[in-house]
C-alpha cells in the first residue's frame, strides 16, 4: 500500500530574456499552483515523518519565493531522503538550477520529470529548449522546442509560453545557420 500526500505549492517556471539574474525578465507566467502527489516508498509513514517532509518541502518553496534559489534547491534535494518520487519536485529542482544559471543540470532534471509523466509535463520540453539555448546546445534546443510546440494543444491557453518557445526556437535555428556558414 502506498501513501500519498497532497500538497500545493507555488513554483516559478519560465524562460528568461537575459542571462544575468539581476535583470531577468519573466516571459511566461510568474507562477502557477500545481498539485503534487508525493509518493512515499513505504507502507507506513509516521506522522512525524510526514511533518518533517512537509517542513523541508515548504521551506524550499518559501526560499524559492524570496529568490534564495541555491538554498531552495538544496531543500528540494533533501526531500529525496524521504523516499518519494515526484515530477513536481524534480521540476522545482530544475527550476532552481535554471535560476542559478546551471542550465545543463536543469535540463537533466526537466528530462527526468518528463520521464515520470510526459503528459503532465509538456512544458518541460520548453524549459529544456531554453536551457539548451543558454548552454549553446542549439541542436538539442531546436529538437526540444519543436517537440514542445508540436504537443501544445491550444496555443491560446498560454500564448506567452508559446511566444517564448517560438522566440527561442528562432534563436537556436539562427545560431545553427551561423555555425554552418562558418
Amino acid at each position: 500500500m502506498e501513501v500519498y500526500l497532497k500538497i500545493s505549492f507555488t513554483v516559478f517556471l519560465g524562460g528568461y530574456t537575459n542571462m544575468k539574474q539581476e535583470t531577468m525578465q519573466k516571459e511566461s507566467q510568474n507562477s502557477h499552483v500545481p498539485q503534487a502527489d508525493i509518493k512515499f516508498n513505504a507502507t507506513e509513514i509516521s506522522d512525524k515523518m510526514k511533518k518533517q517532509f512537509l517542513e523541508v518541502y515548504n521551506s524550499g518553496v518559501n526560499l524559492f519565493s524570496v529568490g534564495k534559489y541555491k538554498e531552495a534547491k538544496n531543500k528540494f534535494l533533501d526531500c529525496m531522503i524521504y523516499g518519494f518520487e515526484s515530477d513536481k519536485c524534480l521540476k522545482s529542482i530544475a527550476s532552481c538550477a535554471q535560476m542559478l544559471e546551471e542550465y545543463e543540470e536543469a535540463m537533466n532534471f526537466y528530462k527526468v520529470a518528463l520521464m515520470y509523466n510526459e503528459a503532465e509535463n509538456i512544458d518541460c520540453y520548453q524549459f529544456v529548449g531554453i536551457c539548451a539555448v543558454k548552454s549553446k546546445l542549439f541542436e538539442e534546443a531546436v529538437e526540444s522546442l519543436e517537440e514542445f510546440l508540436s504537443k501544445v494543444e491550444d496555443e491560446t491557453e498560454n500564448p506567452e509560453r508559446v511566444k517564448s518557445a517560438k522566440m527561442y526556437l528562432n534563436i537556436a535555428k539562427k545560431k545553427l545557420e551561423e555555425k554552418v556558414e562558418d
